[in-house]
């Protein structure tokens, strides 16, 4: 390893600082808060005073302090902490009851403007004025005045104050509306809850203060467990999951919301998720709780291993603990398997939930129950033979145009949605003589580039004279842009990166192991079948094969080749291979087995009459509480569900109950509930076809639904009719 390290500019220092605040003065005051509150320490009473100055004139300056009457700072802890970036100064890595990890603390702030900080400690006044562009002059250290305790407002003992001179662009909130966002935000509701800590909230103008408390609602404890994490010897968590008095309504971009639980590490509150049950409407019904100290001992055991310059293992590539401040990389290992564990236990109190407002609910009558299952067994012919066609062009080959290029990037124009990370192909010429390539935005704090630093290319998979390389990219700010720009020696590319709020059916995960796309298939008797088959990138490569064995275990099902090539694609950055079978015998069922060197993937066959995707496809129409869905699409690989909410505000009107609860069979009822199947139906194949291009754009997009629209919609028009 070398002895020279990288400099990092006052530029970097500011683009770092603007993407972790995204210009809301109220992640900086969260910072201020969890300072101070880890300063007291555990069970120590004490005070945080925050004021603002909502006085300010228009296009001037304006003031937000933070100060405590904690240990403060002696000269060198300050300097210490204001200067390095990166450094583990906080005390979380020697276990100590903290929250900072990442090594940037307040000094983000300066993405606001200057910011003061003062600190009394042992007698001794410190003073430092951080400017935006990570710089300081010479610290200020000498005997603590009767001035100073009166400006600082500590009479005696220690503490600190932070004064941030914030810029006329940002915007100063309303003091009714900060007081409600500090209250109630997930990051500091167990500050906002100590009977130790008494957060006050000063407007300049008003001698009076708020005090800033969460309330938390009244709930109904239904599970408390401590669990272990599968992979991760000793890991465990404890689980709270509790019921709210009322159904929240909010997605997870919300921080102040009611449901969710609240990912903590040993003190930190890293998340507010409902995992993947987010887009189910009933499980915004539960709050609770899920503490996890092993989540800082793989922040710690990460950083530990980064500054020996060891080898990060597979369990542990990547910091857990988002370097943005947006929770934790969910795209870690760990992560994925706490996750697929808490979800284990939020899936039957969802389905409780279900039950329950079922009793009383409204109901289909029998003719209109009649007429949806007719649509439903309609709609699996048709949506069997889309997802054929779809299955025939699945492997597209690559970028064909891309050859004579000498860099080029796929997808072309990426669009990013918060929340999801993205991976981006660039692709470099063999030709040009270099072996990694170096990125920028512009402008920054946009988009973050997760991985940092150079992009080291490989040998392509299946383009001789190109090298290949991944980008991610992680979304900061919602509805911007931004312009990625790849150099490769003298060449370079640019790419426009849009950045879209968060969608309610994220993009598919790259694949992490051998598998087939569906885990269960039904199949037409005498129609042959083409099974997708995925790998990833780093498997095969570690195998030293393309070449997949294929069979069957029973004769009803007939693999029509032993071996199978895969192919790469680069749109998905995974391998991908088409695995034909002969369904032969009606009613057989049999298990197709691929083996890739160690790794297996099994998926299961049954042969119909009338193949479809899926056991079955179900149209119900709920009472449930849905929030701000009229309709949920559960389009897993074993099932496709169309739940219309007749309790949303937009459709309650159009379909009434009779005296004993059954929903009136009206024109206008089968009109709604025919738009919006088709519509669901039309916007799943929409997303399926184009879940791997980046550019495609809004008139496409409609023009494509509308093409599926009008495929589907007379079909549901036909079959869901009234006739009243």
């Amino acid at each position: 390893m070398g002895s020279n390290s990288i400099n990092y500019s006052t530029r970097a220092f500011a683009q770092d600082a603007a993407a972790a605040m995204k210009n809301d003065i109220v992640r900086g005051l969260i910072e201020l808060i969890t300072n101070s509150d880890d300063a007291y320490g555990p069970g120590s009473d004490g005070k945080i005073i925050i004021e603002v100055d909502h006085r300010s004139k228009r296009n001037a300056t304006w003031n937000v302090t933070v100060a405590d009457r904690a240990k403060g700072m002696s000269l060198d802890e300050l300097t210490k902490a204001m200067g390095s970036v990166g450094s583990r100064t906080s005390g979380f890595e020697e276990g100590a009851l903290v929250r900072g990890n990442l090594g940037r603390g307040a000094k983000d702030l300066a993405a606001f403007g200057n910011v003061l900080f003062e600190t009394i400690k042992d007698e001794k006044f410190s003073s430092l004025m951080l400017e935006p562009d990570g710089t300081f002059d010479d610290p200020i250290n000498r005997l603590a005045t009767d001035d100073d305790r009166e400006r600082l407002g500590v009479r005696r003992g220690n503490g600190t104050k932070v004064t941030v001179f914030v810029l006329p662009r940002f915007r100063c909130p309303r003091h009714e509306n900060l007081l409600q966002r500090l209250s109630n935000h997930f990051q500091l509701r167990d500050i906002n809850s100590d009977i130790h800590r008494n957060v006050l909230l000063f407007d300049t103008a008003d001698a009076k203060p708020d005090t800033v408390r969460f309330s938390k609602p009244e709930v109904q404890l239904l599970l408390s467990a401590e669990v272990e994490i599968p992979g991760y010897e000793g890991a465990t968590a404890h689980i709270e999951i509790e019921r709210l008095p009322e159904i929240g309504e909010d997605g997870p971009s919300n921080p102040q919301r009611s449901e969710g639980l609240l990912v903590k590490g040993n003190k930190a509150i890293y998340e507010n998720t409902l995992f993947g049950a987010e887009n189910i409407p009933l499980a915004h019904w539960f709050t609770g709780s899920i503490r996890c100290g092993f989540i800082d001992q793989l922040a710690k055991s990460y950083d530990d291993t980064l500054e020996s310059k060891g080898i990060q293992t597979q369990s542990n590539p990547v910091p857990i603990i988002s370097r943005s401040r947006d929770g934790l990389e969910h795209e870690h290992p760990f992560y994925i398997s706490l996750a697929a564990v808490v979800e284990g236990y939020l899936k039957p109190l969802i389905e409780e939930e279900r039950q329950k407002s079922s009793q009383d609910s409204a109901r289909e009558s029998s003719q209109m129950r009649k007429a949806l299952d007719e649509l439903s067994r309609s709609l699996s012919d048709q949506i069997n033979s889309d997802l054929e066609e779809l299955d025939e062009d699945s492997i597209k080959g690559g970028d064909g145009d891309g050859d004579e290029r000498e860099i080029y990037l796929i997808p072309s124009s990426p669009v990013l949605y918060m929340g999801e990370n993205k991976t981006i192909a660039v692709l470099v010429k063999k030709s040009l003589g270099v072996n990694e390539v170096t990125i920028s935005l512009d402008p920054d704090g946009v988009v973050e580039h997760v991985d940092y630093g150079p992009v080291v290319l490989g040998i392509h998979p299946r383009k001789d004279e190109y090298l290949i390389g991944q980008i991610r990219l992680m979304p900061l700010i919602e509805n911007e842009d931004t312009d990625l720009t790849v150099l490769a020696g003298e060449h370079e590319v640019t790419a426009l990166v849009q950045v879209r709020s968060q969608r309610v059916n994220p993009e598919p995960v790259p694949p992490t192991t051998l598998e087939f796309e569906r885990k269960k298939y039904s199949v037409t008797v005498g129609k042959k079948r083409n099974l997708l088959l995925r790998a990833p990138l780093e498997d095969v490569v570690k195998s030293g094969s393309q070449t997949v064995k294929v069979s069957s275990d029973s004769d009803g099902v007939a693999v029509t080749s032993g071996t199978i090539d895969l192919e790469f694609d680069e749109a998905q950055l995974c391998f991908l291979g088409k695995v034909e079978i002969e369904p032969r015998t009606l009613g057989s069922t049999s298990t197709i087995t691929a083996v890739l060197g160690d790794l297996l993937a099994e998926c299961e066959v049954i042969v119909s009459r009338h193949g479809s995707e899926g056991p079955n496809i179900e149209i119900k129409i709920s009472d449930d509480p849905s929030g701000i869905f009229r309709a949920t699409l559960d389009k897993s690989l074993e099932s496709f569900k169309i739940t219309i909410y007749r309790s949303h505000k937009s459709l309650k009107r159009y379909m009434p109950l009779s005296a004993d609860n059954e929903i009136i069979d009206t024109p206008i009822a089968s009109a709604v509930i025919a738009e919006i199947v088709a519509f669901e139906v039309a916007r799943y194949f929409v997303e399926l076809k184009y879940q791997n291009a980046g550019d495609l754009d809004g008139p496409l997009f409609y023009s494509e639904h509308a093409q599926y629209l009008d495929k589907y919609i007379n079909i549901c028009h036909r079959l869901v009719n009234f006739n009243v």
